[in-house]
C-alpha cells in the first residue's frame, strides 16, 4: 500500500474514484491517474499484462507477416530471386513486427482504460420512495 499522510485520513479534500479512499490536496492524483495505492496495484498487475502481450503478439506477427509475404509474392518473380526474396523477407518482417507492437500497445491501452473506469461504488445506494397519495388504478388495455 502507498504511504499515507495524516491529512489524507483526517481531512480529505477528495476521494479516489476507484477505491474511494480520501486524499488530501498534495496527494490528489492528476487527470488520468488514481491514488498512490491504486497506481501501485496497477504496477503490480504488470506481469499479467505482459503475459497477455506475449500471448497475443506472436499470432499478430505471424498473421500480418504471412499476409504481407503472400501479397508480395509476385514481386519475387519480377526481380532477380536473391533481391526479391530479401526484399519480401524484410518487408514481411517489418510489417509483422509493427503488428506485434500495435497489439502490445492495444493490450496496454485497453487495460489502462479499464483500470481507470473501475469505480468503488458502481451503483448509488437504493432509496425507498413513498407516495403521499395512492396511485390511480391501472387501466385495462383495449
Amino acid at each position: 500500500m502507498g504511504a499515507r499522510c495524516i491529512e489524507c485520513d483526517s481531512r480529505p479534500v477528495s476521494r479516489c474514484g476507484r477505491c474511494g479512499r480520501g486524499v488530501c490536496r498534495p496527494h490528489m492524483p492528476s487527470r488520468g491517474r488514481r491514488c498512490v495505492s491504486c497506481e501501485e496495484e496497477w504496477q503490480d498487475d504488470g506481469g499479467t499484462r505482459r503475459a497477455l502481450q506475449h500471448m497475443f503478439a506472436p499470432p499478430a506477427f505471424v498473421l500480418a507477416g504471412g499476409l504481407c509475404f503472400g501479397l508480395l509474392l509476385p514481386v519475387l518473380f519480377a526481380l532477380p530471386f536473391t533481391i526479391g526474396a530479401t526484399l519480401i523477407a524484410a518487408v514481411a518482417t517489418t510489417v509483422g513486427f509493427g503488428a506485434a507492437v500495435g497489439t502490445c500497445r492495444l493490450v496496454e491501452s485497453s487495460a489502462r482504460a479499464q483500470f481507470l473506469r473501475e469505480h468503488a461504488r458502481s451503483l448509488p445506494e437504493a432509496r425507498i420512495v413513498r407516495y403521499r397519495r395512492a396511485l390511480p388504478p391501472a387501466r385495462a388495455p383495449r
